[in-house]
């Protein structure tokens, strides 16, 4: 409402970036991040008092310096201080803003406690989200099972690294999420997709719930899902806590509530499912008898026998209708009138080809032939019901 006012120096603003990139630039060597920086921000301080474009202050309002610097990963600001990374120093340097907060009230009473005819500007420097989190996270690995945890901990504390499958040992821990696939079964990158191709892949996805306890785990087993390692950093929010899109490049909100709520859903179908087995289990044996059902094999316990005596079934795909009958007949006809053709009768459950070289019947695919004959393929029409689970 008036209270506080904002302003930057564009002209000075741009003489700092081009003095940071002609610093990192320079052959005289590598220098430390806090040092660019610390220099960078004191060049800016001589420049916004000094600029002859600067913003007037209005009446009764006192300067306010407030620095804040972009949130760094800690994998992130690793990698600029062992590469002088430009592009990561420039982002920095970006972050940079300086803004005009304080109203003529906080200015007097700043003057009537200290009698000093300007207040000084004040420097806050805000610290990287990475190194504000919680002790119990930090101590976690990223992406690692519950059951995994123990032996990465057991790692860390002897400060080497030793992959799972045992083929190979590193001398530092320092090796362990550090986007770079060392082991062949990928354990040294349970946090990142570097290893999601990783030929004899020993170790799990990423886990969802990695910073979870066993509570924590049990209690919300919609968090701890575990995922394909591709799916790491990819924009794409498959945890529903956004846990695995961590690198921020993808804005994920928390879909938890909505995932529990679909697994209740869910859970509540089965449960209706079950019951409505029950019941056909109870009819089947006096259908079974029925000289239409002869030689029918209704599937197990012949439950799809009562299913088949609730009557067709019709479908309409807004160019055809199609009129499904189980163990009788499967018909289409054009939705505005015309021939109707029979795609098939009676039916067979389709086989499949298990581990132990037999074939089994597969109950979740009826096939209906024996149809009219089609011209384009010179066979008889069929048609395959699918039957799926909800």
């Amino acid at each position: 409402g008036g209270a506080d006012a904002s302003y930057s120096s564009a002209g000075s603003w741009k003489e700092a970036r081009s003095f940071l990139r002609r610093l990192v630039r320079s052959r005289v060597g590598p220098l430390p991040i806090p040092v660019v920086l610390l220099v960078s921000l004191a060049l800016l301080l001589v420049l916004r008092w000094t600029s002859p474009d600067a913003l007037p202050l209005e009446e009764g309002r006192t300067p306010r310096l407030r620095a804040g610097l972009r949130s760094f990963t800690a994998r992130s600001f690793k990698q600029i201080q062992q590469n002088q990374d430009l592009t990561s120093l420039e982002e920095a340097a970006d972050g940079i803003r300086i803004e005009q907060t304080a109203s003529a009230r906080e200015e007097a009473a700043v003057l009537e406690q200290h009698d000093h005819p300007r207040s000084e500007p004040t420097v806050l420097l805000l610290e990287p989200e990475a190194w504000r989190q919680p002790q119990e996270a930090a101590d976690l690995v990223r992406g690692a099972s519950l059951e995994a945890q123990q032996q990465y901990k057991t790692l860390k504390v002897s400060g080497r690294f030793e992959c799972f499958d045992g083929s190979a040992t590193f001398p530092s821990f320092e090796i362990v999420n550090d986007d770079y696939c060392d082991c062949e079964d990928g354990s040294d990158e349970p946090g990142t997709s570097a290893c999601a191709g990783a030929v004899r892949l020993g170790a799990p996805g990423f886990s969802c719930g990695w910073s979870l306890g066993p509570a924590e785990q049990t209690k919300h087993n919609v968090r701890a899902r575990v995922i394909h390692r591709s799916s790491v950093n990819d924009g794409i929010c498959d945890c529903c806590g956004g846990e695995d899109e961590w690198d921020d490049e993808a804005t994920c909100r928390d879909r938890c509530d909505e995932a529990v709520a679909e697994e209740k859903s869910h859970a509540n179908l089965a449960l209706a499912g079950s019951r409505a087995r029950e019941e056909y289990v109870k009819k089947a044996p006096a259908l079974k008898g029925l000289p239409k059902y002869s030689g029918v094999d209704g599937g197990p316990s012949d439950v799809f026998l009562p299913a088949a005596e609730q009557g067709c079934l019709d479908f309409n795909d807004g160019d055809y209708v199609y009129k499904v009958c189980l163990f009788d007949q499967v018909t289409q006809e054009g939705s505005g009138g015309g021939r109707k053709f029979r795609l098939g009768r009676k039916g067979v459950w389709s086989t499949s080809l298990w581990e132990d070289g037999q074939q089994r019947k597969d109950y979740s695919m009826l096939i209906m032939g024996d149809g009219e004959h089609c011209h384009a393929s010179g066979a008889p029409r069929r048609a395959e019901l699918h039957f799926e689970c909800n």
